[in-house]
């Protein structure tokens, strides 16, 4: 993965590397040289990405490759430096190109890249994207499998909020109430009972 000035040269390379998925940025692409590379990756079996910088929109000619589209990644810092702190705008910019990829049919995933840590990483769920990139949260820890623990854990939950409030949109408290019955009793029927005391739909 990787932004070069004339990403078309390049792509040969990470193919030839065996690449599962290749992301060019839409700074360095215009349709012709995307529809490119996009044939190219196609052709070979390799996942097609496009990567948007914090400023970057996502440009109007992509919605043209959306069916092919594998990934959608947005940077939530700028590329280039570890360590730096997730751009807040970045939330509701990930929400309304969520709605926009949704809207044009996009079945891949939205990727949060830079300064993800616990306690954005819910939010970032919750704002649409559904792959996480924050090296320093991780890299350096202590006990690196427990905090890959505690990353599942807060989206986990996120993903719990989001089914109650959906709950909660279809039929009200109500239908929480009844919808978390369903469940066993144990720890998850407990998280969902806290969650919706929280929503204030208890």
């Amino acid at each position: 993965r990787g932004s070069h000035d004339e990403p078309v040269k390049h792509v040969r390379d990470y193919i030839d590397a065996g690449s599962d998925i290749i992301t060019v940025h839409a700074e360095v692409c215009d349709e012709s040289s995307f529809g490119e590379i996009s044939d190219m990756l196609h052709s070979n079996q390799v996942g097609i990405g496009l990567a948007i910088n914090p400023d970057t929109e996502l440009p109007e000619w992509c919605y043209k490759f959306v069916e092919l589209l594998d990934q959608i990644i947005i940077m939530s810092v700028v590329p280039g430096k570890s360590g730096q702190k997730f751009i807040e705008s970045t939330h509701e910019k990930t929400k309304l190109v969520a709605k926009d990829l949704r809207e044009h049919k996009f079945e891949g995933y939205i990727e949060a890249d830079g300064g993800v840590n616990l306690e954005n990483i819910g939010a970032c769920f919750e704002d649409g994207a559904r792959a996480f990139v924050g090296g320093s949260a991780i890299i350096g820890q202590n006990d690196v499998r427990m905090i890959i623990k505690e990353f599942r854990n807060q989206v986990l939950e996120s993903r719990r909020r989001l089914l109650i409030k959906k709950a909660h949109e279809l039929g009200g408290t109500e239908f929480v109430n009844s919808w978390i019955d369903l469940h066993v009793v144990g720890k998850k029927k407990d998280s969902l009972v806290q969650i919706a005391k929280e929503l204030g739909f208890q």
